[in-house]
């Protein structure tokens, strides 16, 4: 039977502009742990779909953020310090109806290089099941220049959206 994953997050982390390394998240420790000092590498989307003030204050200067939302609902807005939204436009942000078949990977082989240099990707899906997930996933490797991930594969992790940082529900092998 297919585990069916409901408001789950996908992280996936990629190499600061800056060169501040993304921090190596073991995934047989609790979150909890490195919760403290993670937080300025992570970004994350709450249940609305919008981003943290603190985790954007505590990113590195100039680092670029290319949102990703993949569900029904209005898109994303922005609410961020102005060093981190000066360089962005709305090409940045886009919408991608999780229901079409293979729709990240469409869209990324016209869209993907028209971005300037994305260093962090975030992912939000709604109410799709784990054999969509790992699909997109591995179209995501197909699209994304390897020399871009910045590490192994424990830096893609899925948790719910209640941000339970005590528990690691799923990892996924994507590199």
């Amino acid at each position: 039977m297919e585990t069916f994953l409901s408001n789950a997050y996908i992280g996936l982390h990629l190499e600061p502009e800056s060169g501040l390394a993304v921090m190596k998240l073991n995934i047989t420790e609790k979150l909890g742990k490195v919760l403290g000092y993670s937080k300025k590498h992570h970004l994350t989307l709450d249940y609305l779909g919008s981003i943290h003030l603190d985790t954007l204050e505590s990113l590195t200067f100039w680092t670029r953020v290319t949102l990703l939302l993949a569900n029904k609902g209005l898109p994303i807005r922005l609410g961020a310090p102005t060093h981190l939204l000066s360089d962005v436009t709305w090409e940045d942000i886009f919408y991608l109806p999780a229901e079409s078949d293979n729709w990240l990977f469409w869209h990324f082989r016209y869209q993907w290089y028209s971005i300037r240099t994305p260093h962090v990707t975030l992912l939000k899906w709604r109410n799709l099941t784990e054999a969509q997930i790992h699909k997109t996933l591995f179209a995501i490797k197909e699209i994304i220049p390897s020399s871009w991930l910045s590490l192994m594969t424990s830096e893609v992790f899925c948790h719910w959206k209640d941000e339970n940082w005590d528990d690691i529900t799923k990892s996924f092998h994507v590199i």
